[in-house]
């Protein structure tokens, strides 16, 4: 009787046993099921959220950034890798072609001898790879992603070192080091114009416009300024170039509220002495250039 009794409760044991392994069988079953239908789900909207910038990237023709992916013209442009980051803000990236080859490095910056609210105190470092060009680029991450298309530095998923110098010259830029970059040039020189001096009515107003010289509705040239701790002082250099990249002046003023520049033009060597506007040095020293023949 006893041993009966043994066995009827062993086998209630089992029963329930049993129970519970399937019953956790079929939990364990059902948690993998809604993990694959969430995967599913995940990936259908990736899947639409990156057809929706492919779309932008095209109709408005601009790059837009997605993931580690810039998108422009409707296809996968360049890979622009976020390496570090600080409250959400790009502290450093990598830009590389769509095969993975860097094209440039990216880091953060800020002149902290400069005020706050001075939109030249931050800035992202730039150095590319291949050249060891470098420039200061003063602008949000997203007019970066932007410029990157902009100036086609990457055709077809590929870097194009042709496009490394207008980009470095027309962004909102300084110049910090040229690299060693060989550009080709196939227009023929004018002999009658050999530093590429844009023809127009130079009686016009002068004007600028971002970083760009203007007179007679035409480009005449380009500047970049920096502001710089020096010796105890802030050094405020602005550099003017013609359209073909040729550099004809640079300027330079000590002082943080010092428009008193010294401007020494490179075809010449000539040095000279210009006092300019609070607001309108770049503007004056355009003005100069173009009234003894440089620009």
């Amino acid at each position: 009787m006893k041993t009966l009794k043994n066995i009827l409760i062993l086998i209630v044991l089992l029963t329930g046993l049993n129970n519970r392994i399937s019953a956790q069988y079929e939990g364990n079953e059902n948690g993998n099921n809604s993990k694959v239908e969430k995967q599913k789900d995940d990936n259908e909207e990736d899947n639409a959220k990156r057809s929706d910038v492919i779309k932008k990237s095209l109709d408005k023709k601009k790059g837009i950034l997605m993931g580690d992916t810039i998108y422009y013209l409707g296809q996968a442009n360049c890979l622009y890798i976020v390496e570090k980051k600080f409250l959400g803000s790009t502290i450093q990236a990598t830009c590389k072609a769509l095969n993975g080859k860097e094209a440039f490095w990216l880091n953060a910056k800020s002149n902290d001898y400069l005020p706050a609210n001075d939109p030249n105190r931050r800035y992202y470092e730039i150095v590319f790879v291949g050249s060891n060009a470098q420039i200061h680029y003063r602008g949000t991450q997203n007019a970066l992603i932007k410029d990157i298309a902009k100036y086609n530095l990457f055709v077809n998923g590929v870097f194009n070192p042709e496009s490394e110098r207008k980009f470095c010259m027309m962004t909102n830029s300084n110049s910090i080091n040229t690299g060693g970059v060989v550009y080709n040039n196939n227009v023929q020189m004018n002999n009658n114009n050999p530093y590429g001096k844009t023809e127009r009515n130079r009686n016009g107003m002068i004007d600028v416009q971002s970083n760009q010289i203007i007179q007679d509705f035409k480009t005449i040239g380009s500047f970049n300024q920096s502001k710089q701790a020096l010796n105890g002082t802030i050094q405020n250099e602005i550099t003017f170039y013609l359209p073909n990249g040729t550099m004809i002046a640079r300027c330079t003023a000590y002082g943080a509220t010092s428009h008193d520049f010294t401007v020494i033009t490179t075809l010449d060597n000539r040095s000279a002495q210009i006092n300019t506007g609070m607001i309108t040095e770049a503007q004056d020293l355009a003005r100069y250039l173009v009234n003894n023949g440089y620009m």
